[in-house]
């Protein structure tokens, strides 16, 4: 007969080290898959703001085609990103008006509008974006708390 090369353990299971092996490699991953996870969940979420943002500015060119005007009187949409969202049409005078609130807006007509995203959660404050702005001429901007004006950054948009 030949002889074994490895001898085989007596008793069946796991020694100590290789059950912490184990858990350390999970650990790890963790480490690495729970932020990155979080970081896709704000972009998400985003995402699906703006895809509401640009079906608002449908109904506005819509709205525009029957009546010379913009309708400028929306002020609470919900969907499912209206936890971490406020999202609302504001009314504007002039083309170059870039509003800050939601409070703005009237129930009048007007020739310009910007269709504001206002994030609401801490999540979506912190993601480097902040506010998002879509105007009545395809301007898309944004503007974190921090920032003084608005700006247009294409990781955002």
């Amino acid at each position: 007969m030949k002889q074994k090369i490895f001898k085989m353990r007596s008793g069946s299971g796991f020694t100590l080290i290789e059950v912490l092996s184990v858990a350390l490699m999970i650990t790890i991953l963790a480490l690495i898959a729970v932020p990155a996870y979080g970081k896709y969940v704000v972009q998400a979420m985003r995402g699906n703001v703006q895809n509401e943002m640009y079906r608002l500015q449908q109904q506005e060119e819509k709205y525009f085609a029957q009546k010379k005007a913009y309708f400028a009187g929306v002020s609470s949409v919900q969907g499912q990103w209206a936890a971490h969202y406020k999202l609302c049409a504001v009314g504007l005078t002039s083309r170059t008006d870039r509003p800050t609130s939601c409070e703005a807006g009237g129930s009048d007509d007007y020739p310009y509008y910007a269709i504001l995203a206002i994030p609401t959660s801490p999540r979506q404050k912190s993601d480097g974006c902040g506010m998002l702005l879509l105007g009545s001429q395809g301007e898309k901007l944004v503007k974190d708390e921090g920032d003084s004006d608005w700006k247009g950054l294409d990781i955002c948009w």
